[in-house]
């Protein structure tokens, strides 16, 4: 079960990364959805790790948003 749900996160953070570009929110949204959780504002803060913390590249959006 576990490793099915992480596959999921998975394949959906990836798919969200294609299609929308934001790392951080696409992981978190990922994280979010797989386990049933519900925080919009969080997926909305997530916005500035991006690109590595403002875009600067200093810190993996994926890492921070999850």
């Amino acid at each position: 079960m576990r490793e099915q749900m992480l596959k999921e996160v998975e394949q959906k953070g990836f798919k969200y990364e294609q299609d929308y570009w934001d790392c951080a929110q696409c992981t978190l949204l990922a994280i979010q959805e797989v386990f049933g959780l519900n925080a919009d504002d969080a997926v909305k803060a997530a916005t500035g790790f991006a690109g590595g913390i403002g875009r600067r590249g200093s810190v993996c959006g994926a890492v921070a948003g999850a």
